[in-house]
């Protein structure tokens, strides 16, 4: 008697396949295949071994994946930003400056006495 497979056996079939169809090029199917086989041997080095490339392609190649994520990353939130922007002067108020520039508004510093007579000196 064939047993079912469950919804949990499915899903990791389906999380261990590589998916291709036309249009895909082979740098995308390349990085479907390092990051699923870093996923499945948990170690650069295995997945290294396994694939029949050096640990330091794979390190360079995971490098490369994260620093396309974080640059897609930046640019979805910067989109967002610019959308909330809108939406917010539509409604008359004012847009929120992003969360990396620091509005800093100048204001007079009083000098310890030390300084004062050291600056006087000069």
């Amino acid at each position: 008697m064939k047993r079912k497979t469950s919804r949990i056996e499915k899903e990791k079939i389906m999380n261990d396949q590589i998916f291709w169809s036309p249009g895909t090029t082979l740098e995308q199917i390349e990085k479907q295949v390092i990051l699923k086989a870093h996923a499945h041997f948990k170690t650069k080095i295995a997945t290294a071994i396994a694939l029949g490339v050096s640990e330091r392609t794979i390190t360079n190649k995971l490098n490369q994946y994260d620093e396309e994520k974080r640059i897609q990353d930046e640019q979805l939130m910067n989109e967002r930003r610019a959308r909330e922007d809108l939406l917010l002067k539509a409604r008359g108020m004012t847009p929120t400056m992003p969360s990396n520039v620091v509005n800093v508004i100048a204001q007079p510093v009083e000098l310890p006495m030390e300084t004062k007579k050291a600056v006087g000196r000069r």
